[in-house]
C-alpha cells in the first residue's frame, strides 16, 4: 500500500523520467500510482501525454475526457493544460475544428504562447487564415520571435498531407535563412539535452541509436587512425558522448565545450576515465588549451557557428593546436548543395505516429533553417588557407534516417 509520501516520491521519479524522454519508465511509475489511487490527477494527465507521444490519440482523448468528468478543476492554468492536450489529440486525428474550440478555451483561461500558437494552427487548418494570422501575431508579441510559428504550421500542414501549401510557405523562408537575410537561431534544445546525466538518452533524443553511434565511433577512429600512444582533443564534445567512446583508444583525451551546463554534465559522464580532462572553452579561441595534440576532432560543431568567418577562425585554431604530422577531422558539416531537395524531402516524409515524431521533425526543420551551410569548394580552400598540408573532403553517411541534409567531412593533416 502506497502512502501519500510514497505517491509523491514516485511521481517525482515519473516526472524526471518523462523530462528525459524515458516514457516507458514514466508510464510504469504512473500506473503503479494509479493501482493505489485510480483517479490520481497527475498520473492520469501524464499517461494521457505519453499516449500522444506514442500516437495513441484516442486513448489520450479518453483519459483526458475522464479527467474532466471526475474533476472540477478550479486552477485555470491546469484546466487550460487539459484543454490544450485534448486539442492536440483532436488535431492529430484530423479534427481541427474541434481542436480549435479547446485551444480557444485554453487561451482564454491562460494566455500561454503554446495555446495561442496551436489555436492559430487549428484556425489555419480549418480554413480561417485571417484568424490564424491574428493568433500568430499574438504569439510573436509574447515570445519576441516573429517567425517561430511558421515551422509548427508547416509541420502540421505536411502532417495532414497539404504538402504543396507547406512547401510554398517554407522553401522561401529557408532560402532567406541560408542567404543570411533571415537571422539564424540556435536550434538545439540544451534544456532537453542536459535534463539527464545519461548520455545514451542524450544521443537517442537526436536519433542516434546504439548501432548508429557505434558505427560513427568506428568511422571516426578509422579516419583519424587513432593509436594507443595518441593524444586527442575533442572540440565541442557536448555531454561527453563521443569522448566516452574514444577515451579507451588513446593515451590522453581533452574535451572542450562552450556551454557551461554541458561542461558540468561531461565532467560527470567522464569522471570514470583517468586519462580525460574536461575544459570549458570556445572553438573560436581555445585559450584554455595549452598543449598540442596528435589528433583533433570537431564533430557537429560547424553547423552551430554564427558565420563562415567564424569557421575560418576555428580552422586556424585547430591548425595551431595540432602537432606536426597530426590529423584533424572536422565532421558532420552541413553542405549548401541539394538544399531545395532536402526541404522537399523533409516535408514529403512527414509521417507522424505520435507527438514525439512531430517534435523530432521540428528539430530537423530547425536544422534546415539555422544550420551554418557550407560551400564545399570554399570549405576546402579555407582549410588550405589555414595552413593544412593535405585536405580531403568526403560525404558523411553516418546520420539518422530523418536527417536529409548532405553532410560532409573534412580530414586535414599538418606537415612535419
Amino acid at each position: 500500500m502506497l502512502t501519500p509520501q510514497d505517491i509523491e516520491d514516485k511521481f517525482e521519479q515519473a516526472n524526471a523520467a518523462f523530462v528525459r524522454s524515458d516514457f516507458a519508465q514514466a508510464e510504469i511509475l504512473c500506473r503503479e500510482i494509479l493501482a493505489a489511487e485510480p483517479n490520481n490527477f497527475q498520473s492520469l494527465l501524464m499517461i494521457a501525454n505519453i499516449a500522444q507521444y506514442a500516437g495513441n490519440f484516442q486513448e489520450s482523448i479518453n483519459i483526458l475526457t475522464h479527467i474532466r468528468t471526475i474533476y472540477t478543476i478550479n486552477n485555470s492554468a491546469i484546466s487550460a493544460r487539459v484543454l490544450f492536450d485534448l486539442g492536440n489529440a483532436l488535431l492529430f486525428i484530423g479534427k481541427p475544428d474541434q481542436a480549435l474550440s479547446h485551444y480557444k478555451e485554453a487561451a482564454e483561461l491562460d494566455e500561454n504562447h503554446y495555446f495561442i500558437l496551436f489555436a492559430g494552427i487549428a484556425s489555419w487548418l480549418s480554413g480561417c487564415e485571417t484568424d490564424a494570422e491574428g493568433y500568430f501575431k499574438r504569439h510573436a508579441e509574447i515570445t519576441g520571435d516573429e517567425d517561430g510559428w511558421l515551422r509548427s504550421l508547416v509541420s502540421a500542414l505536411s502532417a495532414v498531407g497539404r504538402i504543396e501549401e507547406a512547401d510554398s510557405l517554407y522553401l522561401p523562408f529557408v532560402k532567406k535563412c541560408v542567404s543570411g537575410s533571415q537571422p539564424r537561431k540556435q536550434f538545439y534544445d540544451y534544456d532537453r539535452i542536459t535534463a539527464s546525466d545519461d548520455i545514451t538518452l542524450q544521443s537517442e533524443r537526436y536519433g542516434f541509436d546504439n548501432a548508429l553511434l557505434d558505427a560513427t565511433i568506428k568511422y571516426i577512429s578509422r579516419i583519424l587512425d587513432l593509436k594507443p600512444e595518441d593524444t586527442l582533443l575533442d572540440i565541442g564534445g557536448a555531454g561527453g558522448l563521443i569522448s566516452a567512446k574514444l577515451a579507451g583508444e588513446v593515451k590522453h583525451l581533452t574535451m572542450v565545450e562552450l556551454h557551461p551546463v554541458l561542461v558540468e554534465k561531461a565532467g560527470k559522464n567522464l569522471s570514470g576515465f583517468s586519462n580525460v580532462d574536461v575544459l570549458q572553452d570556445d572553438a573560436l579561441k581555445l585559450d584554455n588549451v595549452s598543449a598540442c595534440y596528435d589528433k583533433i576532432l570537431m564533430y557537429g560543431v560547424s553547423q552551430l557557428l554564427p558565420s563562415v568567418s567564424d569557421l575560418r577562425r576555428a580552422l586556424v585554431n585547430i591548425f595551431d593546436k595540432l602537432s606536426p604530422g597530426g590529423k584533424a577531422l572536422i565532421g558532420y558539416n552541413v553542405s549548401i548543395e541539394n538544399m531545395e531537395d532536402e526541404v522537399t524531402h523533409a516535408l514529403h516524409d512527414q509521417v507522424y505516429h505520435g507527438f514525439a515524431e512531430f517534435n523530432r521533425k521540428l528539430l530537423v526543420m530547425g536544422m534546415l533553417e539555422n544550420a551554418l551551410r557550407l560551400d564545399e569548394g570554399e570549405f576546402t580552400s579555407m582549410a588550405r588557407e589555414a595552413g593544412f598540408q593535405t585536405v580531403e573532403l568526403f560525404e558523411n553517411s553516418y546520420k539518422p534516417e530523418h536527417i536529409k541534409s548532405r553532410l560532409i567531412d573534412l580530414l586535414v593533416s599538418k606537415g612535419k
